[in-house]
């Protein structure tokens, strides 16, 4: 009878992962999620279950996807750190009566004490934190851990004679590729080859729940109105930042909404994405989205040019470029530290005299 119980108890326990779409086509955070619950399933003996909300609002998917997980009980819920992400992730902790952490910036499975560790970064960015999850297989009480993660944060950081190989030190960790004992840059680069000796690749078991449309606007079921529209925005079909191979970027050096306006200038002419440091999107002088790093979005552009930009590790966290050029009026700043070219100057200066030659 305990065995049975025990059977019972491990085939409801697993990985799950909370996917999305994105033009019909399954949003890239949840490709690198796959990818990385897979490896964690390997090095911890779970299966790995995939549910994808299809044009859902979240309270909508919340409501189909509360008894579902219920029912599984899994140790590690993984979902994107999206607009939809965010919203779900909070109302299902708070039904599920689970923490929820988000924006980690690193996952991985300790085989000393079976549990999940999920490291995050404090809100001012200078230290990290590690979360552990219950023991996996000695839970009397189950009570998962939801975890969101920003697209491009997630890549193997191990050892490929340790973590990968089976040997004694079993743990797997994804974390930025800035590390320099990354054997593997990238998640696209994770394939069931990429797991040699006893360890394998389980296959996610997909599952696309069908979830009722909410009304976006009109009245509810008292004849109040539930939505009101407050403004209207043109929705942009150019390059989204996050898979831009040019990025320009603006620093408090290259000051105000006229140097993000002379920096776009710049970017038509390169075919180039501009983006952004905290300090300018705080300033209003770029959108939210398009801030990159620590507390922003995670970028992989073939060429990063950083007009003004001092180089704080907060900024450069987010940064993954193969090629990163900088402009900056202090000799001594930073972003040179991690540059591959660096030009001291004023960045409006250089903007113009690049305008004048292009």
């Amino acid at each position: 009878m305990k065995k049975n119980n025990q059977t019972e108890r491990d085939s409801r326990q697993g990985i799950v992962i909370i996917g999305e779409k994105q033009s019909e086509q399954l949003h890239p955070v949840t490709k690198e999620l796959i990818k990385a619950g897979q490896i964690l399933a390997a090095r911890s003996g779970q299966s790995v279950s995939v549910l994808i909300c299809s044009d859902a609002a979240p309270f909508s998917a919340a409501k189909i996807l509360l008894p579902i997980l219920e029912e599984e009980q899994p140790p590690l819920i993984l979902l994107g750190s999206t607009t939809f992400g965010r919203i779900l992730g909070s109302s299902l902790s708070a039904s599920l009566d689970a923490e929820i952490i988000m924006d980690a910036s690193a996952l991985r499975y300790d085989s000393d004490t079976d549990r999940f560790l999920i490291t995050k970064s404090s809100p001012d960015g200078r230290h990290l934190a590690d979360y552990t999850s219950a023991s996996i297989k000695n839970r009397e009480k189950p009570r998962p851990i939801l975890v969101s993660v920003r697209q491009g944060v997630l890549s193997v950081h191990s050892s490929p004679d340790t973590c990968l190989a089976g040997s004694s030190s079993p743990d797997t960790c994804l974390t930025d590729s800035f590390s320099p004992n990354a054997c593997l840059t990238g998640t696209d680069n994770v394939s069931p080859s990429a797991i040699s000796g006893p360890f394998s690749l389980p296959e996610p078991l997909f599952r696309e729940l069908s979830v009722p449309m909410e009304p976006r606007c009109g009245n509810d079921s008292s004849g109040r109105d539930s939505v009101t529209l407050v403004h209207r925005h043109k929705r942009s079909f150019s390059v989204p930042i996050s898979e831009a191979k040019i990025i320009l970027a603006q620093g408090r050096g290259l000051p105000g909404k006229e140097g993000a306006a002379l920096l776009q200038k710049l970017c038509e002419k390169l075919h180039g994405v501009s983006g952004c440091s905290r300090p300018c999107a705080d300033a209003g002088w770029q959108e939210k989205s398009h801030q990159i790093g620590q507390s922003g979005i995670t970028v992989h552009p073939k060429l990063y040019l950083a007009f003004g930009i001092s180089g704080a590790v907060q900024h450069m966290t987010g940064v993954k470029a193969d090629r990163l050029i900088a402009v900056n009026n202090r000799a001594d700043a930073p972003v040179f530290q991690y540059s591959d070219y660096g030009i001291v100057g004023d960045a409006e200066n250089i903007i113009r005299c690049l305008l004048e030659k292009l």
